[in-house]
């Protein structure tokens, strides 16, 4: 899942659970992302100290400058949405015009 989407799903401003807890895991891609999106200050977590020694992720949630992240990345969505709507609606216009002209003169 890219850093949007996780963002945008986590916009709520709850606190969520992780589905794996072992930050140490490598092959936890939950856990990486949520580690790399605390570095740039898009979520915060808590942690817990087990009684082997080891880390595991308790609960994170977004902060304000994940909630404005998701805020800009949704507004460049919705630009290229509405441009791809009127690039698409000009064809169909085009396209319905030769149809009609080509009908015409047969």
């Amino acid at each position: 899942m890219n850093e949007y989407n996780f963002l945008k799903s986590i916009g709520d401003g709850k606190r969520h659970k992780p589905k794996n807890p072992d930050l140490y895991d490598q092959d936890n891609e939950e856990a990486q992302l949520i580690l790399k999106l605390e570095k740039q200050g898009l979520i915060k977590f808590h942690i817990d100290l087990l009684d082997n020694g080891d880390y595991s992720l308790l609960d994170y949630w977004i902060t304000d400058k994940g909630k404005q992240y998701v805020k800009e990345n949704s507004t460049k969505d919705k630009t290229n949405s509405c441009l791809i709507e009127i690039v698409v609606g000009i064809i169909a216009a085009v396209l319905g015009a030769l149809i009609t002209h080509y009908l015409g003169l047969n």
